[in-house]
């Protein structure tokens, strides 16, 4: 009984916590992305959106890290989030 997914399933995937998911990862990737014609995405770039931009941006990024943090420490425990952290 899965909530309706409102953003990119890549995105999506990097707030895991949100949907009770565990997802495992190979670093590093056993995969690497090439193209041989040059086109690195089909995005394309956004222009610099100012000092507001960045720092909206930046928070978000910060928010992201220490949550995915905090969920992986309540989820897994100390000792385990020490030794992803520390090696």
């Amino acid at each position: 009984m899965a909530r309706p997914i409102r953003r990119p399933v890549d995105v999506q995937l990097k707030h895991w916590w949100e949907g009770d998911l565990d997802i495992l990862t190979v670093s590093p990737s056993p995969v690497a992305e090439h193209d041989e014609h040059g086109a690195s995405s089909t995005i394309g770039n956004r222009r610099s959106q100012g000092l507001l931009y960045h720092l909206r941006k930046f928070r978000y990024r910060m928010g992201y890290a220490c949550a995915c943090q905090w969920h992986l420490l309540k989820r897994r425990g100390l000792r385990s989030w020490l030794r992803a952290n520390l090696g």
